[in-house]
């Protein structure tokens, strides 16, 4: 394979991710998707050398800097790198039939509890679905709508109209807010940063938690994930125990 022929190394966690070290500081990143890759180096001639090795090893056209993958539109500007999906958002807002509805300030109500609505009138599950999966993939850039998303993907198995209804609302946001984005600013603190929050028993039937994190780079988010946790039963005692050495290890370090 080309990339471990030229000294790359594949990540164990992202396996479209491929990264090669100088002899000091030099880093190249490569992204490779079916035919498609992005690549960028902190080395000019680490970056030269590679396009022309691609060139010659494959026949590989330059498209220049990049402006648009997958979906991802992309603005590089001096400010930093600006991700979003605008034509996206228009596109699904067009195909659900939701680009002139009125403009909500958020994509879910604050403190919402939704119910297993057995006596409510039914919806097209297929059309659910196909909202949800929609919805999923623009959280690649806005994960403003990553809560909402994850709180109605729940109750796939006994749809109704207030489901429905609550999913539409994400819609109503989204008009309003067709040009929201990450901004990776060129300028600023580098550190990364984690945020983490959760939920406790807060499902009316199961009991389960909710939990949540999000990392974030550069002013930009590079990592969120939510779940609904399973509630582990513990004994007091080890319970008591647990926490003491929490206490313990804090004071301490």
């Amino acid at each position: 394979m080309y990339f471990s022929r030229s000294g790359f190394h594949q990540c164990p966690y992202e396996h479209t991710l491929f990264i090669k070290s100088g002899t000091t500081s030099e880093l190249l990143i490569v992204c490779l998707y079916v035919d498609n890759l992005i690549y960028t180096a902190n080395n000019s001639a680490m970056f030269d050398d590679f396009k022309q090795s691609m060139m010659i090893e494959f026949d590989m056209s330059d498209l220049g800097l990049i402006h648009y993958f997958l979906g991802i539109e992309v603005a590089q500007t001096f400010a930093g790198i600006f991700i979003s999906q605008k034509k996206y958002v228009r596109e699904i807002l067009d195909k659900f039939q939701m680009a002139n509805c009125n403009f909500v300030g958020t994509p879910i109500e604050l403190g919402l509890k939704l119910i297993k609505d057995h006596e409510g009138k039914k919806v097209d599950i297929t059309v659910y679905k196909q909202i949800i999966e929609s919805l999923m993939y623009l959280i690649t850039t806005r994960p403003d709508i990553m809560h909402a998303v994850s709180f109605i993907s729940r109750y796939m198995e006994n749809l109704t109209q207030m489901h429905l209804l609550v999913t539409k609302r994400i819609f109503r946001y989204l008009v309003g807010t067709i040009n929201f984005g990450i901004l990776y600013r060129k300028e600023g603190n580098f550190g990364l940063f984690g945020f983490i929050d959760s939920d406790y028993v807060s499902d009316p039937y199961d009991r389960r938690s909710t939990s949540v994190y999000v990392f974030i780079m550069r002013s930009g988010v590079v990592s969120g994930h939510q779940r609904s946790n399973k509630l582990l039963l513990c004994p007091l005692p080890k319970l008591s125990s647990l926490l003491l050495h929490q206490v313990h290890v804090t004071q301490s370090g």
